[in-house]
């Protein structure tokens, strides 16, 4: 969820309740859910995910019944673009990053298409058409393009997915 804070510089504090509070009005969490944010203090929005304890309890536990020590656990999205902006870094090799790129992920139902500048999540539309190939992702990235007012019109389009998804091998345009 990326939730505006409004023209005010706010702390991470602030943020963080703001989170907890839209979480609590779409999704009903009652407090029994673990809340992760990116923020930095001084942006206009905070990217947060929400967990459900029984859930991350129950992942936790077959990871250890399994003999798997987790690094960390996070939605996949953000797991992506993680990588993506490891990935971005290195392949910059001093010769300077890309400023914006689309991070399109496919999910078994939905798409969520994100906007980056400087690896940071600037929009998030996190219930777009499914999309089953980059021709499609980049369809996609266009309509997004047009509802941020055609904005971003030549920044890359990444694509990735779940594996048996049909998005194409490279993912990049």
């Amino acid at each position: 969820m990326l939730v505006p804070l409004g023209p005010d510089l706010w702390s991470r504090k602030h943020a963080e309740q703001l989170l907890r509070h839209r979480f609590g009005d779409v999704h009903g969490l009652d407090g029994q859910s673990d809340v992760n944010m990116d923020f930095r203090a001084g942006e206009p929005q905070v990217l947060g995910y929400a967990l459900a304890r029984p859930v991350k309890a129950a992942l936790l536990s077959s990871a250890r019944a399994a003999g798997v020590e987790l690094a960390s656990l996070q939605p996949a999205f953000v797991w992506g673009r993680e990588a993506l902006c490891r990935r971005g870094e290195r392949q910059a090799n001093g010769h300077g990053a890309r400023q914006d790129a689309w991070w399109v992920w496919s999910e078994q139902d939905r798409t969520l298409v994100a906007l980056l500048r400087d690896g940071r999540v600037m929009s998030l539309n996190p219930a777009a058409s499914q999309v089953l190939n980059l021709e499609e992702a980049k369809r996609c990235v266009a309509l997004e393009s047009v509802r941020l007012g055609g904005l971003v019109k030549d920044a890359p389009v990444l694509a990735a997915g779940w594996p048996g998804q049909l998005l194409d091998e490279a993912g990049a345009a």
